[in-house]
């Protein structure tokens, strides 16, 4: 706890205290004198225990604004620091981050490339068993015998065999 919170209160409290024994003597004096002295006397008495105590609610208020104050800065520096350090927090992950992207972007391409190129292999060897199927399926029409599905099973067997 914060004892410099209290310490106002204390002082306060003594004044208070001081103030009704100061009061309670004032009265007492007061009573003892004829009437028309008490009657301006209550009045002083009044204003002597008024002052006091506005003094005291002026000084306390101020002291209430100056703690607040204080603590209001300390938690301002806190927050800014914590913006601060969550900031650099932030840019640290943003370079990682964009670095992995980056690392990700570049895997990407190159299994892109690698994909490209197998299917342009795959599209060469397709057309040159293509080509050798026609010729060999027009050489075998060209003896004027027409092919059934026997034959041209054979044939596709004889050209994948060479190929494996």
């Amino acid at each position: 706890m914060n004892h410099q919170f209290y310490r106002p209160f204390v002082v306060i409290l003594t004044v208070l205290a001081l103030t009704a024994l100061t009061a309670t003597v004032a009265t007492a004096s007061l009573l003892a004198q004829p009437p028309d002295a008490f009657d301006s006397g209550l009045s002083w008495l009044s204003l002597f225990i008024q002052i006091p105590l506005v003094g005291i609610f002026i000084w306390f208020t101020l002291q209430l604004l100056k703690l607040n104050r204080e603590e209001r800065v300390s938690r301002d520096s806190e927050w800014r620091s914590f913006l601060a350090n969550r900031e650099v927090a932030i840019q640290t992950w943003l370079t990682a981050e964009n670095i992995r992207m980056a690392s990700i972007v570049d895997t990407a391409n190159n299994i892109n490339v690698a994909n490209i190129a197998a299917i342009n292999r795959n599209t060469e060897q397709i057309a040159k068993q293509t080509a050798v199927i026609l010729c060999n399926f027009a050489a075998s029409t060209a003896n004027g015998k027409p092919l059934d599905y026997k034959d041209i099973m054979n044939l596709l067997s004889e050209q994948l065999g060479e190929r494996n």
